[in-house]
């Protein structure tokens, strides 16, 4: 059965601001911001519709292993069975599965840490990077060093496809490529669910 994904006043405006963004082509990188508890995971969740309706893949990023399987399963709630997830714990054969999948079209969107980056889709549509200001995007422990956030805005930008960076608290970085007109920044200013009084 599907279940239908119900965006508050805020979250609805938002989300057709950032698809009219996309819609445009603007190959500008987009911060999505709000305060938490504000929403912003189902705004993306609504958004990773717009790709699929599209017939285009989807990566989404998270900092951390332990993260993964609370977004997957948020993620698979709304679109069931062509949701995988990629991290460094999986073992030979769960990733073999997964890469499969994505051969054969039955995976669309992966969910990873970020070595998740490199995965193999044609049709990439859609990199989400959720907590971008996390330091464990960076990967300085072994080579190849490198940091995903930029990693995942140059592979947008060679797959011709949209980055949506999402954060409570943004990098200093991100900060200033909003101030500096390099990204686009839309906010969600309120909780979502308001306290009973």
């Amino acid at each position: 059965k599907k279940i239908n994904l119900v965006l508050n006043k805020e979250q609805n405006a938002i989300y057709h601001k950032l698809i009219n963004n996309f819609k445009n082509s603007s190959v500008k990188p987009v911060l999505l911001s709000g305060v938490p508890g504000s929403g912003k995971t189902m705004v993306y969740i609504r958004i990773i519709k717009y790709y699929l309706n599209k017939n285009k893949n989807i990566i989404v990023l998270v900092p951390e292993i332990s993260l993964i399987q609370k977004i997957y399963q948020e993620v698979n709630t709304y679109y069931p069975n062509i949701v995988g997830i990629w991290h460094s714990k999986l073992n030979r054969s769960e990733k073999d599965y997964v890469l499969e999948g994505i051969k054969s079209d039955r995976l669309q969107i992966i969910i990873s840490t970020r070595s998740g980056l490199f995965m193999p889709f044609r049709k990439l549509g859609l990199i989400v990077v959720d907590e971008e200001q996390e330091n464990s995007y960076k990967q300085d422990l072994n080579t190849p060093y490198y940091h995903a956030k930029d990693v995942a805005l140059m592979r947008a930008k060679f797959s011709s496809s949209s980055i949506l960076l999402v954060s409570s608290v943004p990098s200093l970085e991100t900060y200033y490529s909003v101030k500096k007109g390099k990204y686009h920044n839309y906010e969600l200013k309120n909780r979502y669910y308001k306290k009973n009084p």
